[in-house]
């Protein structure tokens, strides 16, 4: 019987960009996705559970020994964070493993980080992109975005400007703010089709939405440039998408975080 997901206890880390300091104090972590998780053929080999005092934990080592890959991945993310154990990235790393192979998809993005960023094993940019790769492509918006950066700035492959494009596309549908900046960024500033300044209207709109603060001046000045039929009808799919996907404004922010290399500037 797989272990039970408790959103509240399992967390994804920041963008692979991000450091170390600034995961810990600034990036509030987001929900792990655990659908798609499948068990393991072949259970973990029996080791010796770190010291705990904490039966939760216990239980949980328990099951991810058993070849649980929700477990497994629920464990790795109590020692990436120091919840009810010691925060451990070695361990972290291990069960990551773990559940990815399983089919975790959170866990697939998070293993990325790891190997990205070289915390609980040896910095391997080629590793972290197959393992980003693959949570893309089962539609984890992080890892689409991760991997919109790897393409743009040659990290584990080499450059690629379309690529990166067509993936900081895919993760700006996911709802990820970061890409919906620098997306509209691009677009207002590097044209890439007759269309590219509604995009750009249409994707600072949604930043705007998601708490982007610059997002809505931004948009402003696009919009300037626009007809009123292209206004209007950007203001539709603005309207139909924050009611599909955005159910509240977040705090409004600054994105700290871009594909490299930073995406172009804003319109004057």
């Amino acid at each position: 019987k797989n272990a039970e997901a408790n959103k509240n206890e399992i967390a994804e880390l920041p963008d692979p960009e991000l450091t170390t300091e600034a995961a810990s104090t600034n990036a509030a972590p987001l929900t792990a996705d655990n659908s798609g998780a499948e068990t393991p053929t072949q259970p973990a080999e029996k080791e010796e559970a770190p010291a705990s005092l904490n039966p939760e934990v216990d239980a949980l080592h328990d099951l991810a020994m058993a070849g649980d890959s929700v477990a497994q991945n629920e464990l790795a993310i109590r020692y990436l964070l120091g919840r009810g154990i010691a925060q451990n990235y070695d361990q972290a790393a291990r069960w990551l493993q773990e559940a990815a192979a399983g089919g975790v998809v959170s866990a697939q993005y998070n293993l990325g980080v790891l190997y990205d960023s070289g915390r609980g094993v040896e910095a391997d940019p080629v590793e972290a992109l197959i393992w980003f790769h693959s949570a893309a492509e089962k539609g984890h918006g992080r890892a689409q975005y991760a991997l919109a950066a790897a393409y743009a700035a040659g990290r584990g492959i080499e450059r690629d400007s379309d690529m990166a494009l067509k993936w900081l596309r895919r993760a700006a549908e996911e709802n990820i703010l970061e890409a919906q900046s620098s997306l509209a960024n691009i677009l207002a500033t590097s044209p890439v089709s007759p269309d590219s300044l509604t995009d750009a209207y249409y994707w600072y709109r949604l930043a705007d939405a998601n708490g982007d603060s610059k997002a809505a001046d931004r948009a402003e000045l696009v919009a300037a440039r626009l007809t009123p039929a292209e206004r209007a009808d950007v203001n539709r799919r603005v309207s139909a998408f924050i009611a599909a996907n955005i159910t509240a404004k977040r705090p409004r922010i600054t994105p700290s975080v871009s594909p490299a290399p930073p995406a172009p500037p804003a319109p004057p």
